[in-house]
């Protein structure tokens, strides 16, 4: 990593002057900034802080609530805490504006019928001096990014004012940044929830995210809880920060479906017509946001070598992603152009799924696929590569099978063996929702979640037993 100093980046040094208070800036423009180390955030973290807290109430805080299968757990897990007995549950997000090709407010509608507030972390860094924050943040924070800086500052005043007994917080990029202003603030309990493999494994990691999750996986006791939502990933992250694996908690997907949200035989028919899709081909159906992680080209490979066999195949493709274009690119190049529908991305997924004949992901890492969820709920057989936490989601040769080499040739053989077997399919169509309600039901998911909490005032022993959110998540 090359080492710059921001007194020439004049891109920097103007986030500085802006986000800053006016003390930090002559020491951020004057500091070279290089790789963070861990002891810069043992030694920020090195004095107690302490708060008076709201006995059971509860922070969650996400990045944004856009289509993606950590926002939909969010979602599910703010509106079973809001039908539980907590004080009371809020949800902060950096992003929720609507009308962006992300979609950040794309779960906000549904979130909102929880009744609990939604909404933005407020910006504080502009009206608050060092005098309001920790001596040991201001000396450690001339060595840190403005932008991240800032983030922690706004967590932190949040923190303090709304004085929750529990701050949960969801993907790296909020935990990192939640857990050390949680820390800062004096927050009791600090719930870190992973919902993937490491961040090793992926582009969006960032230099900082080992060192914080370092200094923040020593403390010891139940102050600072990490979670994981499988097995796969939770030695992962422990094999990756160097502690044993049952330091982490696996809390699995809470889904839990009424029988009025299957989609109807009448509008799988009409689904498949207004996209001219014939009522006896073989639909093939792939829900992933369109990204590196997905391996979407190997997913078109596949669907090409199943229409080699099978020529009357049809395949659609939902979500979005900067991947898009080359995956149309890919299709055309294949050959399959007229068979493969790209629909964008749907709600409620539901409605996308229950029209196909089986559901295919070819992930090189997962946490728990909510797509392997839903279409199991379905009846639907799925194949799936055998990344982080799928193979976990999947009852293998009974609701589909677990694909142990990320090959085109297997993953299509192993596609074209189950829709060539009725008795597989009728199988899959039994045992499917009931491995779903048992495995990963919301009730259990809350219930589970309140145990970590451990609220004062046992608040986390009961919850309703009549909870039915279903699961759209792409």
């Amino acid at each position: 990593m090359i080492m710059r100093r921001i007194a020439r980046n004049s891109v920097v040094r103007a986030i500085a002057r802006r986000v800053l208070p006016s003390s930090f800036r002559g020491k951020v423009v004057a500091t070279v900034i290089k790789p963070p180390e861990v002891d810069w955030f043992r030694k920020m973290l090195a004095v107690n802080a302490s708060m008076s807290v709201v006995p059971g109430r509860v922070l969650m805080v996400c990045g944004s609530l856009q289509p993606g299968g950590a926002e939909r757990q969010v979602v599910n897990t703010l509106i079973g805490l809001a039908d539980s007995p907590v004080e009371s549950v809020t949800l902060l997000c950096d992003y929720l504006e609507g009308g962006t090709p992300e979609k950040r407010d794309f779960y906000l509608p549904l979130a909102l019928e929880s009744g609990a507030p939604v909404r933005t972390i407020k910006t504080h860094g502009q009206r608050h001096n060092e005098e309001g924050l920790p001596q040991a943040f201001l000396d450690i924070a001339p060595q840190l990014h403005p932008s991240l800086v800032l983030d922690i500052t706004n967590l932190y005043f949040e923190f303090r004012t709304m004085r929750p007994e529990v701050v949960h917080a969801w993907l790296d990029w909020s935990n990192v940044r939640v857990g050390l202003a949680a820390m800062l603030a004096g927050v009791p309990k600090v719930v870190l929830s992973g919902r993937n493999l490491s961040p090793r494994h992926f582009d969006l990691n960032t230099e900082y995210f080992h060192p914080i999750y370092k200094a923040l996986s020593e403390y010891s006791g139940d102050r600072v809880i990490f979670l994981n939502n499988s097995q796969a990933g939770a030695c992962d992250y422990a094999d990756w920060l160097e502690m044993p694996s049952d330091r982490i908690d696996v809390i699995r997907n809470g889904v839990q479906f009424t029988d009025d949200l299957r989609p109807s035989s009448e509008y799988n028919v009409a689904f498949r017509e207004r996209l001219g899709i014939p009522a006896d081909a073989p639909l093939i159906g792939g829900m992933f946001r369109f990204s590196a992680e997905k391996q979407p080209l190997l997913w078109i490979e596949s669907a090409a070598k199943i229409a080699e066999i099978m020529p009357d195949a049809h395949f659609i493709l939902f979500g979005q992603g900067s991947m898009l274009s080359v995956m149309q690119r890919a299709v055309k190049e294949h050959g399959i152009e007229m068979q493969t529908h790209f629909f964008g991305v749907i709600a409620p997924a539901l409605n996308g799924l229950s029209p196909c004949d089986l559901i295919m992901l070819t992930s090189t890492g997962e946490g728990t696929p909510n797509v392997l969820l839903e279409a199991q709920w379905l009846g639907l057989p799925v194949v799936t590569t055998d990344a982080g936490g799928a193979g976990e989601a999947v009852l293998d040769g009974i609701t589909g099978t677990v694909v142990k080499q990320n090959d085109a040739d297997v993953i299509a053989d192993a596609t074209v063996t189950i829709l060539q077997n009725e008795k597989f399919r009728e199988m899959a169509r039994e045992a499917g929702p009931a491995f779903i309600s048992e495995r990963y039901g919301m009730s259990r998911m809350i219930r589970e979640t309140l145990s970590v909490y451990k609220l004062e005032g046992g608040a986390n022993l009961e919850i309703p037993s009549s909870q039915a959110v279903e699961s759209e998540v792409q």
